[in-house]
């Protein structure tokens, strides 16, 4: 895995975790991207402002577990809150294209709410998305949307990835 928070031909993987689903996931995709050749660089919320930056991000992929009636774990509250600042520019994240896999639970009513707002508030403030959010659930079982948006995250990678190259 590449430290380099400036990735011209890869991305940033982040993680947002209460009880470790999320960071288990993003640390197994992290060793499938490895495996196909394809940069990442494994962070956890909690870093952003102190390791690198989102503004120096130019692709993302989130995993975010939601917890309590539809909170941000407690390792992407400064995240969130940072997000949800008021009088930020509209393009302030123009420059980034990212995708989000929410862990969530159906059996509570605000079913990946983190995941959901995350991918709103990106959108609100110019990111891009380059591939369809997952949604899973586990009160039916996490791995049936995370196998198949992982396999479905590959390819859509390595496209965007090629094509981010083009524009250096």
């Amino acid at each position: 895995m590449k430290n380099s928070s400036r990735l011209r031909n890869g991305f940033v993987l982040l993680y947002a975790s209460q009880k470790g689903n999320a960071k288990a996931i993003a640390e197994d995709l992290a060793e499938q991207c490895e495996s196909k050749g394809l940069i990442c660089e494994l962070r956890c919320c909690s870093e952003i402002g102190k390791t690198f930056s989102l503004e120096e991000t130019r692709c993302l992929v989130l995993v975010g577990s939601t917890t309590g009636d539809g909170e941000p774990p407690d390792t992407a509250r400064k995240f969130w809150r940072q997000l949800h600042k008021k009088g930020q520019p509209s393009d302030v994240f123009g420059h980034l294209s990212y995708t989000v896999l929410g862990l969530g639970d159906t059996n509570y009513t605000n079913f990946c709410n983190f995941g959901k707002t995350i991918d709103q508030k990106l959108q609100d403030l110019g990111g891009k998305r380059f591939y369809p959010c997952g949604w899973a659930d586990d009160g039916t079982g996490l791995e049936i949307v995370v196998e198949p948006w992982i396999e479905g995250l590959f390819p859509a990678l390595q496209k965007h990835i090629d094509k981010m190259a083009e524009t250096i």
